[in-house]
């Protein structure tokens, strides 16, 4: 009991000094579009969406301990009892999971981060010499029960209770839209298919040749290759209808969290920009090969996503 207790005014200590030592520094806009939320993390951490965990913030290595998990559960998986999914579920479920490995839990309690009270539960379990804490909780809300995790060594958690704190104070529901799908980083810079123009290429040092069909060839110098768009009515300051990646050799690219060879970014391995789309959405593989998916977007419109495994043809679709 008395290191439960510790605990916890070590925690409100923490998140307190953390709160108003983070209001000085710089913070940096964590958006989930996946599951309809943003917060706010100290600018240079790393955060990156995972499926089936939710936000995962790395406060070290990506993909390591110790982090920070946001996950917003669904109205039809709205928690009917907290304190028992914290006590009783997912203590269950932890020692299903590390067996003879868990050494303990500190039950469920209220506990106040970010300026909100939570339930919340620890749990500890052993890791080679090493024991790790993984601190849960919850923020029971009307628009959507809300699950923190933060999981870091027993002991030494100042760093990443405060990343856990601020990102609990600033935590805010957004609309849920596909709208983020438009979005490709090509050679370091940013576009947006249906706001982005051939003109911001030209200012990025691409060069750029109208081809037949109203499609305009970019080339660029620096890696010797070119990608293919079309523009809403066949002008080089036109927004982009299409963007296609498809034979860019040696152009670096970031879609969704992969790279130009179709691999993950995020520090989490396993999955590819092919596995990505076939789980994401409802895609179909044609005789050719490529991989569509036809997603909706706020705007009424679809955003077509096609790939052959590597990358992408983007393009808005009535």
């Amino acid at each position: 009991m008395k290191k439960v207790l510790c605990f916890a005014l070590v925690l409100m200590v923490l998140c307190a000094a953390a709160g108003m030592a983070l209001a000085a520094d710089e913070l940096a806009d964590a958006v989930c579009p996946e599951e309809g939320f943003s917060t706010k993390i100290p600018a240079g951490l790393n955060a990156a969406y995972e499926k089936e965990n939710g936000l995962w913030i790395s406060v070290g290595t990506p993909g390591k301990v110790p982090f920070v998990l946001i996950s917003r559960r669904p109205l039809e998986l709205k928690l009917k009892d907290p304190v028992n999914y914290l006590n009783n579920v997912y203590r269950e479920y932890m020692e299903n999971t590390y067996g003879d490995r868990m050494i303990g839990t500190n039950p469920c309690r209220e506990y106040e981060v970010g300026g909100k009270k939570l339930l919340g539960a620890r749990y500890l379990y052993k890791v080679q010499d090493y024991t790790l804490c993984l601190f849960r909780l919850i923020e029971v809300r009307e628009d959507g029960d809300v699950e923190y995790s933060a999981k870091y060594i027993d002991g030494k958690g100042e760093a990443t209770l405060s990343v856990l704190e601020t990102a609990v104070r600033y935590y805010e529901v957004q609309e849920k839209t596909n709208d983020n799908l438009l979005s490709i980083t090509i050679n370091g810079a940013d576009y947006r298919i249906g706001t982005s123009t051939l003109i911001d290429f030209v200012e990025n040092g691409w060069t750029y040749e109208k081809e037949n069909d109203g499609v305009f060839g970019l080339y660029s110098p620096e890696n010797e290759s070119w990608i293919y768009v079309k523009t809403l009515n066949g002008a080089p300051d036109d927004p982009l209808l299409s963007l296609d990646m498809m034979w860019a050799d040696g152009v670096p690219m970031a879609y969704q969290g992969f790279n130009e060879n179709g691999e993950q970014t995020d520090g989490q391995a396993g999955q590819s920009l092919w596995d990505w789309l076939v789980d994401s959405f409802d895609a179909r593989e044609n005789e050719d090969g490529t991989l569509v998916a036809k997603v909706p977007l706020s705007s009424g419109n679809d955003v077509q996503i096609e790939t052959r495994g590597v990358r992408v043809r983007l393009s808005i679709v009535p």
